[in-house]
């Protein structure tokens, strides 16, 4: 959507560019060279909107919170009115329909893996929560039948060594950072995050942990190799 950022932010332009909506966010801009324009979305003033003075008159004449027609609600800078969305459907006649509507967002499981090379590598457990019918887990939504992978065996490569006969050779190719090579589509990224020390981070490449990860990638492999 040429309307919104990955995260579903309307994008902004002033001046023919874009204005960072990570700048005018709680955490600010990380990038060290950013492509985009560092001034308020609301006032195009170099500064930006959280401390825009023009947005604390607003907000003082509003009644609403600092967070520029925002609140802060357990942690997240969100435009919803969570207490009003909680009351909402409490009478609703489907109870189960009313918890997963207002259950928290699931946190998996997460460890960072160290491998053979002495290199870390992050694992999330995208199988988690586990037996929760009113919570599926992103592996859960991904189909088995149509992501299942068999791996090449040693047998694989006896067979072929026979079929060739003496002095077949052969050869092994190994990709660095294999997931991290293929982008996963920017819709899908909000559904690939994980929470650490009040951060959220989110996955633009390919998990390690997703069901559908290792067979897309084989696509890749095979097309190498």
């Amino acid at each position: 959507d040429k309307e919104t950022d990955t995260y579903g932010r309307k994008r902004m332009f002033f001046s023919g560019k874009e204005i960072c909506n990570n700048f005018n966010g709680e955490r600010g801009c990380k990038l060290f060279m950013c492509n985009n324009s560092h001034i308020c979305l609301d006032c195009k003033g170099d500064h930006s909107r959280l401390s825009c003075p023009n947005a604390k008159k607003r907000d003082n004449f509003s009644g609403q919170s600092s967070c520029s027609e925002k609140v802060m609600i357990r942690g997240v800078c969100t435009p919803i009115n969570v207490d009003k969305l909680e009351a909402f459907p409490q009478n609703h006649p489907d109870s189960p329909f009313y918890n997963i509507v207002c259950a928290l967002p699931h946190q998996s499981n997460r460890s960072s893996r160290r491998k053979y090379s002495g290199k870390k590598r992050l694992i999330v457990d995208m199988s988690s929560p586990h037996n929760n019918e009113n919570s599926q887990s992103i592996n859960d939504l991904i189909v088995k039948e149509v992501y299942c992978l068999h791996y090449v065996t040693i047998d694989d490569a006896i067979k072929v060594i026979e079929r060739i006969g003496q002095g077949a050779w052969l050869m092994k190719t190994d990709i660095t950072d294999s997931l991290k090579t293929i982008p996963v589509h920017q819709s899908l990224c909000p559904f690939q995050g994980i929470q650490w020390e009040n951060q959220y981070y989110f996955y633009t490449q390919l998990a390690f942990g997703s069901r559908s990860s290792l067979n897309i990638f084989d696509y890749l492999s095979k097309a190498v190799c």
